[in-house]
């Protein structure tokens, strides 16, 4: 009997200090993860500058060509799955009409919008869908280039609002390149002016 009690002995401290190691494995795995939490967090609430640009689909009034435009803004990044911009940014489009004594109309507008973003995050890209509004400086001209006379020429202020969404590549921290579509609803008095705004962007965080 007395021989087996430095054998119990010996196997306690053998199982004590396991369960010891075992614990303090296991407290610095936990750990090791909430500093990656944190670390992943920390990531977030990054602010960041965007350049976008493609063609201009517009679609009222009716006829007119394929044009083209671009947008800068700055935005920030409070969580992994939301993300909020105000933008300035330049639409265009015109066309001729052959038939009408060569006609020609033209079309502008100045965007100054924000938007927000619900994205649904993956590891290398995010899929997100986007909504927005703001206000439209717009102006439309009619003339005739063959005896340079001007039928209509105005400009004014629009409110509106704007929907979509993109697929952005991810390239570390905040920044990724993209495609996105967003499409545009205003009016100008009782004529209604949508289109769709087809684009290529890179995002930069700062």
């Amino acid at each position: 009997m007395k021989c087996l009690i430095p054998v119990i002995v010996a196997v306690f401290v053998l199982f004590t200090s396991s369960v010891g190691r075992e614990a303090a494995a296991a407290d610095f795995d936990w750990m090791k993860k909430n500093d990656q939490v944190d670390t992943a967090e920390k990531s977030y609430g990054k602010q960041y500058v965007l350049f976008r640009g493609g063609p201009f689909f517009q679609e009222t009034p009716s006829g007119m060509n394929v044009g083209e435009g671009a947008e800068a803004g700055y935005g920030i990044q409070p969580l992994r799955w939301l993300a909020a911009e105000a933008s300035l940014g330049f639409l265009q489009a015109d066309d001729y009409d052959d038939n009408l004594s060569n006609l020609h109309r033209s079309f502008q507008m100045v965007p100054v919008t924000g938007t927000v973003r619900a994205i649904f995050p993956f590891k290398q890209f995010d899929i997100y869908a986007l909504a927005g509004g703001g206000m439209y400086y717009t102006m439309m001209k009619v003339d005739n280039r063959n005896q340079d006379i001007s039928y209509a020429d105005d400009d004014k202020v629009l409110l509106g609002f704007h929907y979509g969404g993109g697929v952005s590549l991810l390239l570390g921290g905040v920044s990724s390149v993209g495609l996105e579509v967003k499409r545009i609803e205003t009016k100008w008095d009782a004529l209604d002016i949508s289109g769709t705004f087809l684009t290529a962007y890179f995002r930069m965080g700062l």
